[in-house]
């Protein structure tokens, strides 16, 4: 019973060893999820900032149409004044030629200054897009370290599993029927006693079943927690 008992120590250290592998295996995409939130974030303000600037672009050129025209009419506002006849349409003339001037100056001035934002927001575009492309190459970067770790795990995973395989073949199949169990129940199925308490639930034991655990002679189950309990003083002599 003593050999089983340490085959048994061995099976929960792997099972031990095998859920550590499996919360590392999935706190790794975890790990870049904030990266890769980030990015997303980034990406839409630049597509955002594309598509305004793209946008205001369009508004420019419609203007810069329109002034030609204002400025094909203001020829011929300017031809209409020339060929006057009389002081009232000289007088007339010129006021429409004003009106297009101003209009024509006002609307170049709403020009230059959406050039300039233009300018500004291009400038936006280009530093938010390197932003991008420096978060996109890390993130890439720790992608292929990532997968380099997942393969890693998952070849010590493999090999953890045929340990276990081992194990179960040298294991008496009731007392894997036991642990699987409690396992299943509790998580961790084998415990240590140590100075008369179980060190799962911190409760005492029965002396008398204290001294059937330090003869090992058989593998009992703890009165409070109904885990499997072992001496530790005496496993520790053994292994």
């Amino acid at each position: 019973m003593k050999k089983q008992l340490l085959l048994l120590i061995a099976l929960q250290d792997t099972d031990i060893k095998r859920l550590a592998i499996q919360n590392k295996m999935k706190a790794l995409p975890e790990k870049l999820l904030p990266g890769k939130i980030e990015l997303n974030k980034l990406e839409s303000l630049l597509q955002d900032d594309r598509d305004r600037y793209e946008q205001t672009q369009q508004w420019r050129r419609d203007q810069e149409t329109t002034l030609e025209r204002e400025e094909e009419a203001i020829k011929r506002a300017k031809v209409k004044l020339q060929e006057s006849a009389s002081t009232r349409d000289y007088a007339a003339a010129n006021r429409e030629l004003e009106t297009k001037r101003r209009i024509m100056s006002e609307r170049e001035d709403e020009v230059l200054k959406v050039v300039e934002a233009l300018d500004a927001t291009k400038t936006l575009i280009e530093e938010r897009d390197e932003l991008v492309s420096t978060l996109r190459e890390r993130i890439e970067e720790d992608e292929v370290e990532h997968s380099a770790v997942l393969n890693e795990l998952n070849d010590t995973f493999k090999a953890t599993n045929q340990e276990r395989d081992t194990l179960l073949n040298t294991i008496d199949q009731e007392i894997i029927s036991r642990y699987e169990r409690i396992r299943e129940k509790l998580g961790i199925a084998l415990m240590p006693i140590v100075h008369g308490t179980c060190k799962g639930c911190y409760m005492n034991i029965p002396p008398q079943l204290n001294n059937i655990i330090v003869q090992q002679q058989s593998i009992e189950t703890c009165p409070s927690c109904h885990r499997l309990i072992y001496a530790a003083e005496e496993d520790e002599q053994n292994i």
